[in-house]
């Protein structure tokens, strides 16, 4: 059983350094949350809560068991759960099917993720590509140091991200990226991405980028473009 407290308490947590500090047993019931089993310091709050989320104006009135709302906001937290301890679980070895379900069906729009310097994640890149929810509107990933040498390795699947508008991807210090070919390949399936920032900087091996440029030369609807490729 989850006190709601811990939901607000939770969310403050965001960064790396932090996120290290929470312990995987905790990060792994976050997974699990469920607002109608959960329990408040008083029984009146937790009632007026899921009025609140049900919509209802008598917020003292017996909530009822299930509504379609309850499931969102279950959904939302376990999404906003797995995006905050994402990192911390891939390093500690733990398995990752239950956090990679969590993400993949959260209605998220905004998610932003920091996977520098983290040696786990190249093998691991894919699957979190694949997790990421179809709702993401605003993208922010920082993949610097990781030691990719092809696109291929974390990019393969962002075409599936239908509603991005807002791409912002860095890569850097990943001395031994070759090609970008396949980022630019799925970065052109993207009709509805308007913002797009690439960060190579320190990546000096790059030598594949023809499908990146020709993928960016067709792509008239992007409004914003920032690309920094410093050896």
């Amino acid at each position: 059983m989850f006190h709601l407290m811990l939901v607000v308490v939770f969310f403050s947590w965001g960064r790396t350094y932090r996120q290290r500090l929470f312990p995987i047993s905790l990060c792994i019931n976050a997974l699990a949350v469920n607002l109608v089993k959960s329990e408040a310091s008083r029984e009146e709050d937790r009632i007026r809560i899921l009025n609140s989320i049900c919509g209802n104006d008598n917020l003292n009135v017996s909530p009822p068991a299930y509504h379609d709302k309850y499931n969102k906001v279950d959904a939302t937290l376990r999404g906003k759960f797995a995006v905050t301890s994402y990192r911390r679980m891939l390093e500690s070895g733990v398995n990752m099917k239950q956090i990679r379900k969590a993400l993949l069906e959260a209605p998220l729009a905004h998610l932003e993720v920091d996977f520098s310097g983290c040696n786990e994640f190249q093998g691991e890149a894919l699957e979190f590509m694949k997790s990421l929810p179809e709702s993401v509107k605003e993208l922010d990933l920082s993949y610097g140091k990781v030691g990719f040498k092809s696109s291929h390795e974390f990019a393969d699947g962002l075409r599936r991200l239908s509603k991005l508008e807002s791409l912002k991807l860095t890569l850097f210090s990943n001395k031994e990226l070759r090609c970008v070919n396949r980022l630019g390949e799925e970065i052109g399936h993207l009709d509805q991405l308007h913002e797009l920032y690439l960060n190579f900087d320190t990546c000096g091996g790059i030598t594949e980028v023809f499908s990146l440029a020709a993928s960016l030369v067709t792509m008239s609807h992007i409004k914003k473009l920032n690309l920094f490729f410093v050896c």
